[in-house]
């Protein structure tokens, strides 16, 4: 998923990648069906806060998963209290369990989601808003323990969960990036 912030809007187009089909949307992040409204070439102008989800369709029937983009509106979260900045040491497990007790939430919602902020968004999904380039940590609590998150957030690229390997394809023209 990609998640664009908004200046004061946003003009998005749409491309089939095969013919004859349809592109079908939704713009309340629900999922697009049969019914949705099909992509006629138009132009979408995002002026709020939008999740645009689209799906392939071929004779009423999707046929590739849906992809989703949040336009958010910029400003909407509150700004980090202050910039984060590169500590003089390392930060350790050992160091950050015994502080969360003492975690804000609201906080960490916000590091994640700002663009001042950790970045999490920009590959990992949390509630409505993020990207699918990593694990989505809706329900993270259920499928793990803290040590592992905090390791995870300490080293990101430590380990890797199967189906978010990086891959790079280099043709004559393009570079291209993505997930497999």
């Amino acid at each position: 998923m990609f998640t664009p912030a908004l200046s004061s809007s946003s003009r998005v187009n749409l491309e089939r990648t095969l013919k004859p089909s349809d592109i079908r949307y939704t713009l309340d992040g629900s999922e697009p069906t049969a019914a949705s409204p099909i992509y006629q070439g138009q132009t979408l102008v995002f002026g709020e806060t939008t999740t645009l989800k689209a799906g392939l369709f071929v004779g009423g029937q999707l046929v590739e998963r849906p992809v989703e983009a949040v336009y958010r509106k910029a400003g909407q979260l509150l700004p980090l209290a202050s910039a984060l900045k590169p500590l003089p040491q390392p930060t350790t497990v050992a160091q950050v369990l015994p502080l969360l007790a003492q975690a804000d939430a609201r906080l960490g919602e916000r590091l994640f989601h700002a663009p001042s902020g950790a970045g999490c968004f920009n590959c990992h999904r949390l509630g409505e808003h993020g990207n699918s380039f990593g694990p989505d940590l809706n329900g993270i609590a259920q499928r793990t323990n803290a040590r592992h998150v905090i390791e995870s957030i300490l080293a990101p690229n430590a380990v890797i969960t199967e189906g978010f390997n990086t891959l790079l394809v280099e043709t004559k023209t393009e570079v291209c990036r993505g997930v497999n």
